[in-house]
């Protein structure tokens, strides 16, 4: 009996399928967190995976997120292709539906709860855009290093609140002073090399091509979808159109339906 498998099982059932406990979750207001080294990565502690949303009423963890092919992406890629490099806006909006949206982790953990170990924190295309400007200022540099890094204050804003009332609003700045991840080398040896596993431990719900080609081909079905056919007029030129969907207004419970059977 495989009883790291079984310890997975159990975190799974105690956490009811929907929260996580290897996910972080930012909580509303100011927190200080650290980005850490990943275990299985220490040059690049950014893992980018993708995601099929709300797809026959799922949330899919894409094939393309562990470098296999994606019968879904493919298909949204022919009916680009089909179109001819020009497409009406209804028309490209349809095609794009089936492609997975970008989601960017990183391991993280929150200062005054760094016994609850390395969590997983998911963001959007803006705040990892200002990470990677805060890594290149010469001022920060690596904020991973554990001896000289910097933590991160994440203001956190739930969406009801918000400034759109359709997303958080969410920041981050860096602290001034550089510090150390820890001076506890228990603790160091358990947040460096003891990380969860992002695909066995949180997205463990892995498919084949054939399962998702016939999940595409059911899906398709029951919602009669017809291949966009190019127009002569209304039409748009592909790279005009933002390659980034819109995001659900409630990313976590999208990913808890990952869990669902």
């Amino acid at each position: 009996m495989n009883l790291e498998e079984m310890k997975r099982k159990l975190a799974q059932v105690k956490s009811g399928n929907k929260a996580n406990p290897h996910l972080f979750k930012p909580e509303e207001g100011a927190q200080l967190i650290r980005i850490v080294p990943l275990q299985s990565n220490r040059e690049n502690p950014f893992i980018e995976l993708y995601f099929h949303y709300d797809f026959g009423g799922k949330t899919i963890l894409s094939p393309l997120s562990y470098g296999e092919r994606d019968p879904i992406a493919e298909f949204s890629d022919s009916l680009i292709a089909d179109g001819g490099g020009k497409m009406s806006k209804d028309e490209y909006k349809l095609a794009k539906k089936f492609y997975p949206t970008l989601r960017t982790f990183v391991p993280v953990v929150v200062r005054g709860k760094e016994s609850e170990g390395v969590k997983f924190w998911s963001f959007g295309k803006t705040i990892f855009e200002k990470l990677l400007q805060i890594i290149d200022d010469e001022d920060y540099g690596d904020i991973t290093d554990i001896e000289h890094g910097f933590d991160l204050t994440l203001t956190f804003i739930p969406k009801e609140k918000s400034s759109t009332k359709r997303f958080p609003d969410v920041d981050i700045t860096p602290r001034r002073k550089e510090s150390v991840l820890t001076t506890d080398e228990k603790l160091l040896d358990i947040l460096l090399n003891h990380q969860p596993d992002i695909f066995k431990d949180v997205f463990n719900q892995r498919f084949t091509y054939e399962e998702l080609a016939k999940k595409l081909s059911e899906f398709s079905a029951t919602q009669q979808t017809e291949a966009p056919q190019s127009s002569a007029t209304s039409t748009v030129e592909t790279e005009e159109v933002p390659e980034e969907r819109s995001l659900p207004a409630d990313v976590d419970a999208e990913f808890s339906k990952l869990y669902e059977s």
